[in-house]
């Protein structure tokens, strides 16, 4: 399993995303989707529901689930950590 950082979307990604695809190889791709902070503010605002709502918004994992057919999906599991319990002044001299 490979794990990739993905940095055009970091408003969204804030995990390690570990393909389990099965997919092969390297992919070049280009996808659309709407800023979290502009999706944000469409759903604060006081605007009615029916014109606050645009289609034409949709957010990175619905844009990665339309047009790639992928879905991301947030999972717990083992990640290599160093715990540190404890540490003693070096003396000096």
């Amino acid at each position: 399993m490979a794990q990739r950082r993905i940095l055009a979307a970091p408003a969204y990604i804030d995990h390690p995303v570990v393909d389990e695809t099965g997919i092969e190889g390297g992919w070049n791709f280009f996808i659309g989707w709407t800023p979290l902070s502009m999706l944000q503010q469409a759903d604060n605002s006081n605007q009615p529901a029916e014109t606050a709502a645009d289609p034409t918004k949709i957010s990175f994992f619905e844009a990665v689930e339309r047009e790639l057919g992928l879905k991301l999906v947030k999972a717990t599991r083992m990640y290599p950590a160093i715990v540190v319990d404890h540490i003693e002044e070096k003396p000096v001299e």
